[in-house]
């Protein structure tokens, strides 16, 4: 597996992390984060490190359905999620950063995509899709505060 791209995306919102980690949570869980997911739905709740999710996802003409894991679990400040199954012909971590910032706080999302030889073009073209859609997905998020 090799590298196929890293999409980065940071807001500033006006609120505490810890209100922006339980807002946030609990919008994914809803759907109401990140557009690309049909559902996401952790498999315990509240999740712990090792918790599995259950997730459809799409980007473009690319529909994924598989489970992920909370490889990190630490309220308000972080998460982790990186893909249990399908882990070819693509491995994901997602990652939320969570840093106070004067009066309010900075989000930091961050993918990474590792890809088979081979299917590399298309990974890459995932990400570049997928780059555009969580810009404006992450933008939105300040709304919620």
């Amino acid at each position: 597996m090799n590298l196929a791209g890293t999409i980065t995306h940071s807001v500033d919102i006006s609120a505490e992390p810890e209100e922006v980690f339980t807002t946030l949570l609990a919008n994914a869980r809803d759907g109401n984060l990140d557009s690309s997911f049909e559902y996401w739905e952790p498999r315990e709740w509240p999740p712990t490190v090792g918790t599995h999710n259950d997730f459809k996802a799409r980007t473009g003409l690319v529909s994924i359905r598989g489970v992920s894991r909370f490889a990190e679990f630490d309220p308000p400040r972080r998460l982790l999620i990186e893909s249990v199954k399908p882990t070819f012909p693509f491995f994901v971590r997602m990652s939320w950063d969570i840093v106070p910032v004067g009066e309010g706080t900075r989000y930091t999302y961050r993918m990474e995509i590792d890809a088979a030889s081979g299917v590399g073009w298309l990974a890459r073209s995932m990400v570049r899709r997928y780059d555009t859609q969580m810009a404006k997905d992450v933008k939105a998020l300040a709304a919620l505060f």
